[in-house]
């Protein structure tokens, strides 16, 4: 009986991992509408098609675990638990457990990938602030740095930043916030830091597969 009992309760615990793995998803799933609705909101465009939160996603999640890193205190690169035969693929973005940008996916094996994440100074991604695009690189120390912002063009702290992907189906991913503008009057660039949302510290992840 109690082998029997031992079964079951094994059982019942993997039906609760798995639910529960359910449920985070969903949550990032949501998350993700969210930061989109809201972006699109701000900007006043194509807010009732975005608010359509029955439209089908241009893409699945996959849950996964962070299980090692690159072992240099100049690099951000981590190990994931899941690779191609989950269906992750080299460029697929990483999110945390509330749907914020965390990396994306550099290589990929059967059963493992690598993830280059935000602080990772090769870091490099393409985002959006308000009617503002700019290129935001990772920095050790600072979050992200927004490069090639115009001088006269205006940035404040607090402003968000959002990762927008490319192709027909556009989604949004939130990225950070202003945490640091200087102007110089010399220059015709500002200099300005972005504060991630997510943390390099996060061990649960989510890809997001085209």
């Amino acid at each position: 009986m109690k082998v029997a009992a031992y079964f079951q309760d094994l059982q019942r615990n993997r039906t609760l991992k798995k639910e529960l793995i359910q449920l985070k998803t969903k949550i990032v799933e949501l998350n993700l509408a969210l930061s989109s609705c809201q972006s699109l909101k701000r900007q006043n465009q194509r807010l009732r098609q975005m608010l359509g939160l029955k439209r089908k996603a241009p893409y699945s999640l996959v849950a996964a675990a962070i299980i090692g890193q690159i072992p240099s205190s100049w690099r951000r690169v981590v190990f994931l638990d899941k690779g191609k035969s989950s269906g992750i693929q080299k460029g697929d973005v990483v999110l945390d457990t509330q749907a914020n940008l965390l990396g994306r996916i550099v290589k990929v094996s059967e059963g493992r990938s690598q993830a280059i994440l935000i602080y990772d100074p090769d870091f490099k991604i393409k985002v959006s602030l308000d009617n503002l695009y700019a290129l935001a690189e990772g920095s050790l120390w600072r979050g992200m740095s927004l490069k090639y912002i115009p001088y006269d063009v205006e940035i404040k702290l607090g402003d968000e930043a959002f990762y927008v992907s490319e192709g027909k189906e556009e989604w949004r991913v939130k990225v950070g916030k202003v945490s640091f503008v200087y102007k110089d009057e010399n220059s015709l660039t500002q200099e300005v830091f972005l504060e991630p949302y997510a943390s390099a510290a996060e061990r649960e992840v989510f890809v997001a597969v085209k």
